[in-house]
Formats: structure tokens, C-alpha cells, sequence
């Protein structure tokens, strides 16, 4: 005989709100005070309900294809337009160059003497990828990608690698 699933209060406050939100329209508001009335739990940061909230909103990106952000008055999500979406690429932009020179201001203080061959191969690589994300994070290549294409369509990874390496290639032989 098996046993019965067993649904914790956090498990049911995910599926709770994450119906809640996928239920709605793009451009629609949900206030945080109705959000924490679905659940009895307070939704703000802080409260027993974040958490909650927060694996909704992940769900509800993966599974239904809705982005919620929080209120510019701080006072509930909104799920973003398709507009609204594309305007969170220049953030997400800064957020990787900044991430990646971070982690190369901190990886180059190692003490290249004290590594094994392995661990200085690792170090090399890991500097070179941070770097080349912070050298393509950028609103110029985004440029370039989007100037390649002859009509709108999905990129694959390879073929923007190839145009990003193109255009840094003329750019050092200019």
C-alpha cells in the first residue's frame, strides 16, 4: 500500500497563489494585501509567506509563461506586458557585467603559485568567460545580434557566439 503525499501549509501557499497569479491577464495587478488574504500570511518581505510567493512568481515564469514584478509604490506585483518584459533586459544587462567583473576582481587575487595545474587551467578559464561576459553584456551587442538578423527570429547560441566573435574580430584588426 502507498502512502498518501502529504502537502505541507508552504506546498499549498505555492499552489494557492501560483493559481491565483496564473489566472490572471497580462497588464493585471494583484495587491500584496490580497495575496497574503489568499493564504493567511503575510507576502511582503519578511513575512511567513514570501517564500511562498516567491516559488509562485518562478512558477508562474516556467509554466505559464507570466512574469509578475513588484509595484514601483511597493504595494502589489503587476504581470508584465510583453513590452514590459523586453525593459527588463538593460537591468539584466548592468547585472551580468557587474556579476562578472566581481567575480574577476576577486579571482585574480589568487596566488597563481600556490595552485595546482588543474586549479590554474579552472582559474584561467572561469577569468576568460567572466571577461567575455562582461565585454558582450551589453546594449551594442545586442545591436549587432539584432542587425545580423534579416527577420525576427529565435537566435541559437552558436550562431550569436560566431557574430559576437565576427565583430570583436574586425573591431582588433580595424
Amino acid at each position: 500500500m502507498t502512502e498518501p503525499t502529504i502537502i505541507s501549509k508552504y506546498s499549498s501557499d505555492v499552489l494557492i497563489l501560483t493559481e491565483a497569479l496564473s489566472s490572471k491577464n497580462k497588464g493585471d495587478v494583484l495587491t500584496y494585501d490580497e495575496l497574503s488574504e489568499l493564504v493567511q500570511a503575510e507576502v511582503r518581505s519578511g513575512g511567513r509567506g514570501y517564500q511562498a510567493l516567491y516559488r509562485a512568481r518562478t512558477k508562474c515564469i516556467t509554466d505559464h509563461s507570466k512574469v509578475w514584478e513588484p509595484l514601483s509604490d511597493h504595494t502589489g506585483l503587476k504581470c508584465l506586458t510583453d513590452k514590459e518584459i523586453l525593459s527588463l533586459e538593460p537591468k539584466a544587462l548592468k547585472s551580468i557585467r557587474r556579476k562578472a567583473r566581481k567575480a574577476n576582481h576577486k579571482l585574480v587575487t589568487a596566488d597563481w603559485a600556490n595552485l595546482t595545474d588543474e586549479q590554474q587551467s579552472r582559474l584561467s578559464a572561469s577569468m576568460a568567460l567572466n571577461a567575455v561576459l562582461e565585454e558582450s553584456a551589453n546594449a551594442k551587442s545586442v545591436k549587432i545580434l539584432q542587425k545580423a538578423m534579416k527577420e525576427p527570429r529565435p537566435m541559437q547560441v552558436s550562431e550569436s557566439l560566431s557574430l559576437l566573435r565576427d565583430s570583436a574580430s574586425k573591431m582588433v584588426s580595424q
